[in-house]
């Protein structure tokens, strides 16, 4: 039938049916990107809000048997000490300026008093030790190991001829270096 009309006819109607089934074909994917974003959202909105499984409800403290409410107490009370307890990002902790003073420590050495005092401003710490050594050349190693050690600036060992070869006593003041520089 198509054959019976005019070329230039023809033409047109094939131009507007290329057009239409170009229209159609937009349209069905405009309609299924809405139809899958939409899918999409309520999905992230199911999974963030309502989440997989089964929530538990929470209870008022009053409606929990006795036993379960001292263990709640206990909780918040442990929660509170905790948070006074635990040491500010930037504070040194006594166990590492211990740990860093007993490493280095061979046979030979014995400390017998650690005393030492943080400064929260300038973030060192200032630590003495007393101890007795086997003999001076332990000390000496000791001494050295700690200087070479990072987290010190300064270690202070009055090291004289007192000092015999067997069996003496020490003490060193050591100074620790900010707590952002290690």
């Amino acid at each position: 039938m198509s054959n019976l009309l005019p070329e230039r006819n023809k033409e047109e109607i094939h131009v507007k049916f290329f057009y239409r089934k170009l229209t159609i074909i937009v349209v069905t994917i405009s309609v299924l990107i809405f139809i899958s974003s939409v899918l999409l959202l309520s999905i992230y909105i199911y999974l963030y809000f309502g989440g997989i499984g089964n929530k538990e409800e929470t209870k008022i403290l009053s409606e929990l048997s006795i036993v379960d409410q001292e263990l709640v107490n206990m909780a918040q009370d442990l929660n509170k000490k905790m948070n006074i307890l635990l040491p500010k990002n930037d504070a040194i902790l006594p166990s590492v300026v211990i740990a860093s003073l007993l490493e280095p420590k061979g046979e030979g050495l014995t400390i017998h008093h650690l005393a030492f005092e943080c400064q929260s401003l300038n973030k060192v710490c200032i630590a003495a030790v007393l101890g007795q050594t086997r003999d001076r050349q332990t000390l000496l190693d000791y001494v050295s190991v700690l200087r070479k050690n990072k987290f010190f600036k300064s270690v202070e060992s009055p090291i004289n001829n007192l000092i015999s070869d067997k069996d003496s006593q020490f003490n060193l003041e050591l100074e620790t270096n900010p707590i952002r520089e290690f």
